[in-house]
């Protein structure tokens, strides 16, 4: 399973980049929080928001629903924070919004989109998604039009990408991705584009503006590396998940082999079905 609990350097990477340029705090805040709440504490963190904010924050587990519930809540909000068990995209009594730190970090979906492009955001909002492909099944035109969605599904299967994080404004799926947004919410201006890999797939990280924009800071810091046993995990849970060739079968054989007994053990303590299926 994957672990919702780690705070992830790349997120807090895209984060920073994206809450830097908020002029003032915002009225309204968007977001799907972890356990820990990590985007909340570090949007309050930055003066993105304040303790006159008010959080509209969604999660479909309920065990990580009740953790991020209790964290919120004791962070001292004035107004009462909105926490719901639930998919965001299936929620459409949203005030108007003027942040919005979206990372369902899967596939865009038709319905998403629908969503997205239903939503009141504020004349100058703030919003940053986060996804790895784009989801396989019947479209939708009338909605989402089929022009738009053509060709988005082999997203992650041939997108180019490198360990940890990089600047990659011209990396053509995030410039797809970002037609296909600009679409659903005219007028959105992209300034922060960014390609990162965590311990489960590649990630394309993008955000924007309507209205005005601050200038948007990047923090000094090293990149954060991926130890040798998340690229394992990573292998393994692609060639579970159906994305999978003889190759990669062989690569997560040849990659346990390489693998301490200490890290052998930490594998099997998560992830033994999955080891069992393989091996």
């Amino acid at each position: 399973m994957y672990d919702y609990t780690v705070d992830r350097p790349e997120k807090r990477y895209c984060r920073h980049l994206f809450f830097s340029q908020v002029d003032k705090p915002a009225k309204t805040y968007l977001c799907l929080p972890s356990a820990k709440a990590e985007d909340v504490k570090q949007a309050l963190e930055m003066g993105a928001i304040n303790k006159n904010t008010q959080v509209w924050a969604f999660e479909e587990d309920f065990n990580v629903w009740d953790k991020s519930n209790h964290v919120i809540y004791d962070m001292g909000f004035r107004k009462e924070p909105y926490i719901l068990n639930q998919k965001v995209e299936t929620f459409f009594n949203l005030p108007q919004i003027d942040l919005a730190y979206v990372d369902p970090c899967g596939p865009i979906s038709a319905n998403f989109a629908i969503w997205a492009q239903s939503v009141n955001w504020a004349p100058n909002a703030k919003i940053a998604f986060t996804f790895n492909s784009v989801k396989r099944g019947p479209k939708t035109p009338d909605s989402f039009p089929e022009q738009v969605m053509s060709g988005q599904y082999k997203l992650r299967e041939d997108a180019k990408f490198t360990a940890g994080y990089h600047e990659d404004p011209m990396n053509p799926k995030i410039e797809h991705l970002c037609e296909v947004f600009s679409f659903l919410i005219p007028g959105i201006k992209w300034n922060i584009t960014t390609t990162y890999r965590d311990t489960r797939f590649p990630m394309l990280f993008f955000g924007g503006y309507l209205g005005k924009s601050g200038k948007v800071q990047r923090p000094v810091v090293k990149n954060p590396q991926i130890s040798y046993v998340d690229r394992f995990i990573e292998r393994l849970l692609e060639v579970q998940t159906g994305y999978h060739t003889p190759q990669k079968f062989a690569h997560v054989k040849i990659g346990w082999n390489r693998l301490t007994e200490k890290e052998k053990r930490q594998v099997r303590r998560h992830y033994l079905p999955e080891l069992r299926a393989v091996l």
